[in-house]
């Protein structure tokens, strides 16, 4: 181990010299430092303090603005939404709920801001700005309420004028309750020019048309079920009716007691022989009368004939029935025939079944009876449709032929035939578009509508459809391609295709359906062609060839050409006679011939005809001192306003068109326009030079023709000479009575 000595310490005085120090002393000695210290600590701590208040007002004004910010977030999603803003409510939601939105304005500011820790100079500063956008707010939303209100109101009230009107026409027959209902009107009148503070007058002129309204749909329920209580009601309340619609209601009413007594008089005259009731037709004096008794008498006879034609099929097939089975048992058929003559068949059909009953009980149900038999295989295989609507029983036909037939029929009737656009659609393999052929050709749109058309009616002809799905040369391509037939000594070779002859064909038949006034005539082309064809498959078993084709494409355009020449024939002479009457005519003051003549004879002949009447308004004829037609005494305006039924306005102008003093008709009705108005290639038949129209006119001028029609003459029929007022007979046309 180691040993650490141990050593004794001894401490004993040892005297030293001090030496002399002088003290130097100043503030510090006495607490000047501490003193300055604690002013430094007392400046930091103040320093300290102002940068907390600075640092409290950036957090206030950042709240601040988050506030404001949360207030137009606030405003957008409360009120400017589009799928739950204030401002996108309509009628009864928004009515009455801009105090809930105020509300919910002030809780949700005054909860942000009692969250926020404001200190009171920026919450009272803040709250100032917040009154501020609360009053802009509200003068919104009050005003979003308020009109929201009236729009409400005034759905209801008309809700409530439009029950009182349904409730007086469910009602019409009880004047009491009809009275009531305009009473219930007048008091929602009332109560609406409360809440909205009308005038008097207003309300006086919402009291007349609420009463007309009433009136005019009570006498239309009248009308559309043709009672003749239109008429004494219209009389009882003619005064209280809008004078701009009366007008109508009075021709409408006058066209109902027409067409009542036409119904009347024509139920009385269906049961008498025919050469009766025309006597008696004709001895009705009004000419107007007369054709709607007529008219009235040919739908009745027509309805009657179907339905005694279906009841024939009816009872005639059970008749037949009844008699095959009991021949076949051996029975006799006397009581059949005595049945025969007490049924309700027409007397035609009681004749031939009472043949066949004598030619099935000779043959006894069976024999060579082939007659009658090849005459409906012919019509099934050449008129289709019509085979269908054939009566076997009315045919001397044995047991066999008649099950035959009667199956055609049953198995026939069910075929489906390819709509005009599939056949369309299967044809274009076979043609090639060759564009408009020149010179004078059709384009060859026109010539693929012929020939859908014909082979649709070939379909219904044959009996059966083609197979456009799986078409074949021998059932569509045959016939397309011996239409391309082209003579051989034609100057014009695309010209003198059997296609091209088709198509003029089609194009002079239209021209022939509008000469007549008879739509059966529009496809008459592709009727004869389809009817052509039928026949010849079905007589020498054999597609025709190109030649043949383009034959009866030449004889059926022929033909029609032909008639179309005689009719034009016919309007020249009728023509030939209205320029003599124009001639003898003595015009008015400022006016042609021309003029007067059509205002004063022809237009209203033609609206006796036709059951309407032509107004001219004030300023439709002559006017003196106008630089165009009416100055010059060749223009004439017809009110169209009146008949507001398109079929209506349409007929009447197609007429005009016909006369053929006039020259030009300018129009702005789009109806008009859209019937007469089509191109050459799409509307053919339908367009009509005579046309204008006058739409840009309108807007450029400020005009407006789709009331009326402007009719421009001309002045070749009579001259251009303008009458002077001074012949005693200017009022009655001289024509009448001239020797021609």
């Amino acid at each position: 181990m180691v040993t650490v000595p141990q050593y004794q310490r001894e401490v004993k005085a040892q005297p030293v010299d001090t030496p002399y120090e002088q003290v130097q002393t100043d503030i510090n000695m006495f607490g000047g430092n501490i003193a300055q210290a604690g002013n430094k600590l007392a400046a930091a701590v103040q320093n300290t303090g102002d940068a907390v208040l600075e640092i409290k007002n950036m957090i206030d004004q950042t709240k601040m603005v988050e506030i404001s910010n949360l207030e137009s977030q606030w405003e957008q999603d409360k009120l400017y939404d589009k799928e739950k803003g204030y401002f996108y409510k309509k009628g009864k939601d928004a009515y009455g709920q801009s105090a809930n939105i105020l509300a919910d304005f002030d809780k949700e500011m005054n909860d942000k801001i009692a969250t926020a820790g404001l200190n009171p100079a920026n919450a009272n500063r803040f709250r100032a700005d917040m009154q501020r956008m609360r009053e802009r707010v509200q003068a919104q939303v009050n005003r979003h309420d308020f009109q929201e209100g009236i729009n409400y109101s005034n759905a209801e009230a008309k809700n409530g004028l439009t029950n009182a009107v349904t409730s007086a026409v469910n009602s019409r027959n009880t004047p009491a309750d009809v009275d009531k209902q305009i009473t219930t009107g007048y008091q929602l009148i009332d109560w609406q020019a409360e809440i909205q503070h009308k005038d008097a007058a207003t309300v006086a002129l919402e009291k007349k048309e609420f009463l007309s309204n009433v009136h005019e749909e009570v006498l239309s329920a009248y009308l559309a079920e043709g009672s003749l209580k239109a008429t004494d009601y219209l009389n009882k309340h003619k005064a209280e009716i809008n004078p701009e619609r009366l007008p109508n209601f009075i021709n409408a009413v006058k066209d109902n007691q027409l067409s009542y007594t036409a119904r009347t008089t024509a139920s009385a005259l269906v049961g008498l022989p025919m050469a009766d009731a025309y006597k008696k037709i004709n001895d009705i004096k009004d000419p107007q009368t007369r054709n709607a008794v007529e008219g009235e008498y040919t739908r009745l006879k027509r309805q009657n004939t179907a339905v005694k034609d279906e009841n024939d099929r009816i009872v005639g097939d059970q008749i037949m029935q009844e008699v095959f089975t009991r021949l076949d048992n051996g029975q006799q058929i006397g009581d059949v025939m005595a049945a025969v003559n007490r049924s309700d068949l027409s007397f035609d059909a009681k004749i031939k079944i009472y043949n066949n009953l004598k030619t099935a009980q000779e043959l006894n149900g069976a024999g060579d009876n082939w007659a009658d038999y090849n005459y409906l295989l012919d019509m099934a295989a050449t008129n289709h449709e019509e085979f269908l609507k054939e009566n076997p029983a009315l045919y001397m036909l044995n047991k066999e032929q008649y099950q035959k037939i009667k199956e055609m029929q049953r198995t026939g009737a069910d075929v489906q035939y390819t709509p005009e656009a599939g056949l369309k659609k299967a044809i274009k393999k076979f043609f090639i578009p060759f564009g408009t052929q020149a010179p004078g050709g059709l384009h060859s749109s026109d010539i693929q509508d012929g020939l859908v058309k014909t082979l649709s009616e070939i379909e219904r002809r044959q009996g059966s459809a083609f197979n456009v799905k799986n078409i074949t040369d021998k059932q569509i391509g045959d016939f397309i391609n011996a239409m391309n037939y082209k003579d051989a000594n034609a100057k014009n070779k695309n010209i003198d295709e059997s296609k091209e002859l088709l198509g003029r064909a089609g194009i002079r038949s239209k021209e022939l359906a509008k000469l007549y006034n008879d739509k059966k005539k529009e496809y008459q082309a592709y009727s004869m062609l389809a009817k052509e064809y039928t026949i010849f498959k079905q007589q020498e078993k054999r597609e025709p060839k190109q030649e043949e084709i383009h034959s009866m494409c030449k004889k059926i355009y022929n033909s029609i050409e032909n008639e179309y020449k005689q009719k034009a024939w016919e309007r020249i002479n009728n023509t030939t006679n209205i320029t003599y009457e124009i001639n003898a005519t003595i015009p008015k003051k400022g006016e042609t011939k021309v003029l007067t003549y059509t205002a004063d004879v022809a237009l209203p002949e033609l609206g006796r005809r036709l059951g309407m009447k032509f107004t001219y308004v004030d300023g439709a004829r002559y006017r003196a001192g106008n630089p165009g037609g009416h100055g010059k005494g060749y223009k004439l305006d017809v009110s169209m306003s009146e008949h507001k039924i398109p079929e209506k306005r349409t007929m009447a102008t197609t007429e005009i068109l016909k006369l053929p003093q006039v020259a030009k008709i300018g129009t702005s009705d789009p109806i008009l326009l859209k019937k007469f108005g089509g191109t050459p290639k799409l509307n053919y038949a339908d367009r009509n030079p005579k046309i204008v129209d006058l739409r840009e006119y309108d807007r450029k001028h400020g005009t407006n023709h789709e009331n009326h029609l402007d009719i421009v003459l001309d002045t070749r029929f009579g001259g251009t000479t303008q009458g002077n007022g001074s012949h005693p007979a200017i009022n009655r046309p001289t024509y009448m009575t001239a020797k021609k």
